[in-house]
């Protein structure tokens, strides 16, 4: 059944980047000069690919679901690398400062939340591991 789960959202996240991808190469979402358009393509997959781990990372808070906690965070650590390994030497300058504006928007978010909501988060993670020694 994960194995099903894992290749669901596969499949998903991939549908997802070809619909950006082609709607940027199209001008169906975003019309560009064809200078720009890897930058925009390269950005719009960051954004997506940061958001739909944030999305999971969330769902597996919120239900309670230790793997899919660690999927999202696998997940969120996709867009982190890519943008300092990819990101970094190929988008123009004012890309590059848009995708680490939003990157970085996205990771203060989470540290935030994080620190307002401290005693929370160990409870429910000590919980889970209290749960599960006692399995």
């Amino acid at each position: 059944m994960i194995g099903l789960i894992a290749a669901a959202n596969w499949l998903a996240l991939w549908f997802l980047s070809a619909e950006v991808i082609e709607g940027v190469s199209r001008g169906s979402m975003v019309d560009v000069s064809s200078s720009n358009e890897d930058s925009v393509v390269s950005l719009g997959l960051t954004v997506l690919w940061g958001t739909y781990g944030a999305l999971v990372l969330a769902i597996g808070v919120i239900g309670g679901w230790r793997r899919a906690r660690l999927g999202g965070l696998a997940l969120l650590a996709i867009p982190v690398i890519k943008l300092f390994l990819v990101d970094s030497f190929l988008l123009d300058a004012g890309f590059r400062v848009a995708s680490f504006m939003i990157m970085g928007l996205l990771l203060l978010m989470g540290g935030y939340l994080y620190q307002r909501y401290n005693e929370a988060f160990k409870e429910f993670f000590l919980e889970q591991q209290t749960e599960s020694k006692s399995v």
